[in-house]
């Protein structure tokens, strides 16, 4: 079997994006944090026949609790998307797709618009 191919780096407009959502998040301020969202942002499930929930910004207060506790599913012992992402000061290479389009942080999903990079999906606990 070929080796995969190896990751790109992350493009530093994604690092400067992360820095700066990161930083917010972590705070709990969620105007930026809305700001740096694509709405509606769509909310999965973690089964294959979840629910999805596309949420308008005025809805992301009711929902952040619930994705910042969300098991990222990277580890042994359960997890919150807190820890994570308090865990991850910049990206890793990994988290980038080779196109330098799209990261996931996680089961957090971030796509490259016209506008900027933006938070476009996330799963949660159910």
């Amino acid at each position: 079997m070929a080796a995969p191919p190896p990751a790109a780096p992350c493009p530093e407009s994604a690092q400067d994006y992360w820095k700066t959502f990161r930083a917010a998040a972590m705070r709990g301020d969620l105007n930026v944090v809305a700001d740096l969202t694509r709405f509606p942002l769509e909310i999965i499930g973690q089964l294959d026949d979840s629910e999805v929930h596309h949420i308008a910004r005025n809805q992301l207060g009711r929902w952040w609790p619930q994705l910042m506790k969300a098991d990222p599913g990277h580890e042994f012992v359960p997890s919150t998307m807190r820890i994570f992402v308090k865990a991850h000061p910049r990206l890793l290479d990994s988290f980038c797709t080779p196109e330098g389009r799209q990261f996931s942080v996680a089961n957090w999903t971030f796509l490259k618009q016209a506008e900027g990079w933006r938070f476009v999906t996330a799963s949660v606990d159910e």
